[in-house]
């Protein structure tokens, strides 16, 4: 009876919530697989347009679509009784937006492709801004649904079997861009778009037998002058908070090369389309591993400590992109492994560690303003273009490694998580 994990002594409500949210995130990693923006959408405009800078564009919309919206999406979302509702709405939202994208894309992808560029800017503005409220509410949604003790393990099953069905996906987005030579490239991808609305509509059904119970206190929602006093006093008084997102602005720094590895290895180094979907193979492989090793190892050391490693592994793509310039294009390979390995879960440990810390009635607006101070980054990508316009990539991955450096520097100076309660000590703040 001692080797049961906590999820067997669990009551079933938990145990369902538990494989139903799995489940969901599994179809997340699957349908992600079709719109990589820093492999396949990359590509995808550089083929429209052939341009850098629209390329970085798209991780800027990224960043900025899914934080500028949260801070005020918080305020409302404090105070909703049930968030499952709203986040199934939000869903909706994103699988259509990448059908209109998709059929734009096999109308016109041909014969009219600045229109298509400007469907696709604003189908992900939409696709992007959706789950950035949503990202909102599923934290308190995780909180409410998840137990705590179990979150790191929640996050790595949804990392591992994700990643498993994401490697199958990566390898039909292969097949696709690869083997089908008879269709052009935009409606190559444009299958590939309509492929990830598809699976993004399926998270609705996981969504729906999910048990989520109801907020505990649903008070008036507080005017504006109010809420915005309690931002402020927030930042005044977290020392942990503060760091954190300092934390997060350096780590994120990874994101000033992340559209132009494709580029660079296309474009610079002569490497075929078919490369391009093996790097997102590896590339999903390696968030799938990392995902969930990362998880485990967060639920016996804490999330700083893992954070800080990860953090390590982060100097690894911008140094795979300097030998592959230097020696040999092979080194790409490295490049993309090592950027699954750390990319998306240098977030979501960044999201367990504000989860831990967070007092429990003021999640999503710790989340939100988290985020929002995060602002900067969506800057990162044109500054990263710019930065190639002046020094190049090389130039660019040895700017990416001193600001990586910063951050694991910066992590260093967080407080340990593990064995704390909900509730931060007064001395974490």
């Amino acid at each position: 009876m001692g080797g049961r994990t906590l999820l067997d002594k669990a009551s079933a409500t938990d145990r369902k919530n538990f494989r139903l949210g799995v489940g969901q995130g599994v179809f997340v990693q699957a349908g992600s697989s079709f719109i990589r923006p820093s492999t396949l959408l990359a590509a995808f405009i550089h083929t429209l347009s052939g341009s850098c800078y629209l390329c970085g564009l798209i991780i800027t919309v990224q960043k900025s679509s899914r934080i500028l919206p949260q801070l005020l999406g918080a305020r409302y979302l404090k105070d909703m009784l049930y968030k499952k509702p709203f986040l199934m709405g939000l869903v909706a939202l994103r699988a259509a937006s990448w059908l209109a994208i998709g059929l734009a894309t096999f109308y016109w992808g041909t014969s009219n492709p600045t229109l298509v560029i400007v469907v696709f800017f604003i189908g992900i503005s939409l696709f992007y801004a959706t789950g950035g409220i949503g990202l909102v509410a599923f934290n308190d949604f995780t909180r409410k649904t998840i137990d705590r003790q179990e979150r790191g393990s929640f996050f790595g099953w949804r990392a591992l079997l994700g990643g498993a069905a994401a490697i199958v996906t990566a390898l039909v987005a292969w097949w696709i861009l690869s083997l089908m030579e008879p269709f052009p490239r935009p409606t190559r991808h444009g299958l590939l778009f309509l492929l990830a609305a598809l699976f993004i509509a399926v998270q609705i059904f996981f969504f729906l037998p999910m048990k989520e119970p109801a907020t505990h206190t649903v008070s008036q929602r507080e005017p504006l002058k109010d809420y915005l006093k309690e931002l402020i006093k927030i930042l005044k008084s977290s020392r942990w908070f503060r760091t954190l997102t300092f934390t997060k602005l350096l780590l994120s720094g990874a994101v000033l090369a992340t559209p132009f590895y494709v580029t660079f290895a296309t474009a610079k180094l002569g490497q075929p389309l078919m490369a391009v979907g093996t790097y997102t193979i590896l590339l999903v492989v390696a968030k799938g591993l990392g995902g969930f090793l990362w998880g485990k190892l967060a639920d016996r050391k804490g999330h700083r400590f893992v954070l800080i490693v990860v953090g390590c592994f982060a100097l690894l793509p911008p140094i795979f992109g300097l030998l592959s310039g230097l020696h040999h294009p092979s080194w790409m390979y490295g490049v993309f492994f090592s950027l699954g390995l750390t990319l998306d879960s240098t977030e979501l440990l960044e999201r367990n560690y504000l989860l831990e810390l967070s007092p429990e009635d003021s999640v999503p607006t710790f989340s939100a303003l988290h985020n929002t101070l995060a602002a900067p980054v969506i800057l990162f990508p044109l500054i990263g273009a710019f930065t190639i316009s002046v020094v190049g990539h090389q130039g660019l991955f040895l700017v990416v490694l001193a600001v990586t450096a910063g951050g694991i520097n910066a992590a260093f100076r967080l407080p340990e998580t593990s064995g704390f309660p909900s509730q931060p000590p007064p001395s974490l703040g």
